[in-house]
């Protein structure tokens, strides 16, 4: 782990990782700006770029990859999200771009479809918490998530 003035700058892992950390709010903590793998491994993007806003809220992400196709290409992949939020920091679009271009929805194994643009609102209880979380993808609207509070 590196350090600048007693705060983290960066940090290697033993698995071939690197983070890169800046722009440190004003409790010292600093927010991951850049990952980078180095092994062999590839379970991660071997890049990955993130931007905030004054608040803390990721606003994009950018990924870059490498891979082999189904007929043996290798592919350099760009993916870049985007997030908009409300005005209580919770997430209510997701834009995703992809370089070269990709055919949406994308099947993620053992999780959700990707879209190209995924829209969310929530109902609030009365102390301002949300209660439900609902999605909608190509004009279809589901609920995704239902909280309680006690």
């Amino acid at each position: 782990m590196e350090y600048n003035d007693s705060l983290l700058v960066k940090k290697k892992f033993d698995f071939g990782m690197t983070e890169k950390y800046s722009d440190f709010n004003e409790l010292g903590k600093s927010k991951l700006i850049e990952r980078i793998e180095e092994s062999n491994f590839k379970a991660w993007p071997y890049k990955e770029l993130m931007e905030y806003d004054k608040k803390g809220n990721i606003i994009k992400s950018i990924e870059f990859s490498i891979y082999e196709d189904l007929n043996g290409k290798t592919v350099n992949e760009k993916a870049t999200t985007y997030y908009k939020y409300d005005d209580r920091n919770n997430v209510i679009e997701i834009h995703r771009e992809y370089e070269p271009k990709q055919e949406f929805p994308i099947p993620i194994t053992g999780g959700p479809f990707l879209y190209e643009f995924e829209y969310f609102r929530y109902k609030y209880s009365k102390n301002e918490l949300w209660t439900k979380k609902y999605k909608t993808v190509n004009g279809k609207e589901y609920l995704v998530a239902k909280r309680k509070y006690k």
